[in-house]
């Protein structure tokens, strides 16, 4: 046995796990798949990835006084990041993880894939040749927060299936950061680990559509990637570090050919994995997509095109001319980071209306409530501010007296009821303050590219929302809560999961990769990072 190592008991599974000695425990939970919340990465400031140290628990750490209260401290509770293994440990999860959330090594641990498409001294990865003529082929989006897969018959163009799911690399952090920063910490470990959560994720993906559409996965022969450069990085095994800081510098722009197996998809082995080209570090293959799909770089009039996701993308068609920046709107709107959040699932609160004192929610599947998805937060707070239950700074706030009996806790885990079934679906203080984080960087974004172009609102013609959450939003909710600036709602067109749509496209059209590669050398891009204008903006536009 080796003596670098100890054990780690968990409760109430009993699963043992090994762990090196000085390791986090949060590490020793994510190398073996165990579902813990960690948005922030490992940084101590989520206080998500909570533990019970059953028997001696070390000291609190600041992070732990900061996220835990004083009855859990002495009870034993910690942060999982914020502690080291020293010795043989036994602790218990949060009672939302239990030992049937547990993946089997073999299904879902690819440590083991050896991807051929690696940065070997800088090099951008390589090309291959093609397998032949594909039957079925797949278009994938490998977002932050969500992957989502179609599965198309290329012979007929007939699509066959659509499957999404959580990206498992969340579990590393929320954001693009957070993952580039366990690459940092964790050196090649942390790259394989990062590579294998998404492939992991991905044939589960592919498994749920082939037996959907009753198709062998050996016959899906051709694959279309988007995704941000970040996302795009990890899933070819490519060090995604200098990202992270200035001058923002990607591995590789330019679009990735290889074949499944060097990335470790379960199809046809020598099936073509192709991803499309991006624009900078942080306007990615998938902004790429959503331009050919709506063909935004063949439009004349003055049109906003916005990716909302963890990124929020802004494009801006102008004079025959593609300008973009790409803002950090953070996880809320693809339901992350939100106390009761999901992604746009059966279960999911997709609409909010509020009629004479009465709380009305559409829930996609119309199923029993379980939660609120991106359009759900939205609606929910635009609705909340019209009735005056939350004020112009964010704050909820009792002023409404017909609603004031579905308020209760304080500070920020002051609540507001938006269901009556058991249990409730609320809408905390913090999902508002995450609401005016994302929506004031979108809002920021928008603003500082139409003063680079010199464009007042009334004269931008069109505003195309893409995203995989936006097909249930509501025009007016975006202007009301400042997401869009006071533009007519007939001019904003709901354009839904965009990235997807173009990866499609060139999917069934290979041709077209000429052209995606046109568009994305004629992008111009904005960096907002030190943009005085952006910060200024931000600042003045989280109110509601």
């Amino acid at each position: 046995m080796d003596t670098d190592t100890v054990e780690l008991i968990l409760l109430p599974s009993r699963h043992r796990l090994r762990g090196a000695i000085g390791e986090t425990i949060l590490h020793t939970l994510q190398r073996r798949n165990v579902p813990i919340g960690a948005s922030c990465g490992g940084a101590g400031t989520c206080g998500e990835c909570r533990v019970r140290f059953v028997g001696d628990a070390p000291p609190p750490t600041t992070s732990d006084r900061t996220h835990i209260d004083r009855k859990d401290i002495a009870a034993g509770w910690r942060l999982a990041c914020g502690h080291t293994l020293t010795g043989t440990a036994t602790i218990e999860l949060r009672s939302d993880v239990g030992s049937s959330d547990f993946p089997s090594a073999g299904t879902s641990n690819v440590e083991n894939t050896s991807p051929a498409v690696v940065n070997v001294g800088g090099d951008a990865p390589k090309t291959v040749s093609s397998a032949g003529s594909p039957e079925y082929g797949l278009a994938i989006d490998v977002g932050t927060t969500t992957l989502d897969a179609c599965l198309l018959d290329v012979a007929t163009r007939r699509t066959l299936g659509r499957a999404t799911s959580r990206n498992p690399q969340s579990r590393f952090g929320a954001d693009v950061i957070s993952r580039i920063a366990h690459v940092r910490r964790h050196g090649e470990a942390g790259l394989r680990e990062l590579h294998g959560a998404v492939i992991a994720g991905l044939n589960l993906l592919v498994d749920r559509l082939s037996r959907l559409a009753f198709v062998q996965p050996s016959s899906i022969r051709a694959v279309t990637v988007v995704g941000n450069p970040t996302m795009i990085h990890l899933l070819m095994a490519v060090d995604p570090t200098g990202m992270d800081v200035s001058p923002y510098t990607p591995k590789f722009l330019e679009s990735v050919r290889c074949r499944a197996s060097d990335v470790g998809l379960s199809i046809h082995p020598l099936a073509i994995v192709e991803t499309l080209p991006a624009v900078s570090a942080y306007v990615g293959a998938d902004i790429v997509a959503g331009i050919l799909a709506t063909a935004l770089h063949e439009t004349c009039a003055p049109t906003l095109f916005l990716d909302v996701g963890t990124n929020g993308e802004v494009v801006l068609a102008h004079g025959g001319r593609l300008i973009a920046c790409s803002t950090a709107a953070g996880p809320a709107f693809e339901g992350a980071s939100i106390v009761q959040g999901l992604a746009a699932q059966p279960g999911a609160i997709e609409s909010v209306r509020i009629t004479g004192g009465k709380v009305a929610c559409g829930v996609i599947g119309d199923e029993v409530p379980k939660g609120l998805c991106g359009s759900g937060l939205i609606a929910a707070v635009a609705e909340l501010r019209t009735a005056g239950i939350i004020d112009p700074s964010g704050r909820l706030t009792a002023s409404n007296t017909c609603l004031a009996d579905r308020l209760d806790g304080d500070g920020k885990n002051r609540r507001f009821r938006l269901t009556d079934e058991q249990p409730p679906v609320y809408l905390y203080q913090n999902d508002i303050r995450e609401f005016q984080l994302g929506k004031a960087a979108i809002r920021a974004g928008i603003e500082v590219l139409s003063k680079h172009e010199q464009l007042s609102t009334q004269d931008i013609s069109r505003v195309l929302l893409g995203g995989a959450f936006s097909s249930a939003l509501s025009s007016e909710h975006l202007v009301s809560t400042g997401l869009l600036p006071g533009i007519t709602p007939t001019r904003i067109h709901i354009v839904g999961g965009s990235a997807g749509q173009g990866a499609q496209r060139v999917l069934l059209n290979r041709s077209l990769m000429q052209e995606v590669e046109r568009i994305a050398r004629g992008v111009e891009y904005i960096e907002l990072s030190g943009d005085r204008r952006f910060s200024d903006l931000f600042l003045g536009l989280m109110g509601l």
